[in-house]
């Protein structure tokens, strides 16, 4: 028996796979760029919500009637002379 010789693939044919391969990689990294925009703008979203629920809670709490409330205030980034609005 003799081996099956190699077979070559045409060039026209490997540009054109290659091509294909390059423009489904290119999708495929627009695609994860933009989930990952997705993402990153879900966890802004998320962390400014969660801050401010901190910062009205922290609001309630600590009054800024209270003259001695001024240090935690200022720690929650809260005004210290007004009530936080948000």
């Amino acid at each position: 028996m003799t081996p099956a010789a190699p077979t070559t693939q045409p060039a026209a044919e490997a540009t054109e796979s290659a091509a294909s391969r390059s423009l489904i990689n290119h999708t495929q990294l627009a695609s994860l760029t933009k989930t990952k925009e997705i993402c990153r703008t879900a966890l802004v979203e998320l962390a400014t919500e969660s801050r401010l629920w901190l910062q009205f809670a922290a609001n309630a709490e600590w009054l800024h009637t209270n003259p001695a409330n001024t240090p935690i205030r200022r720690e929650f980034q809260l005004p210290i002379t007004q009530p936080y609005a948000g």
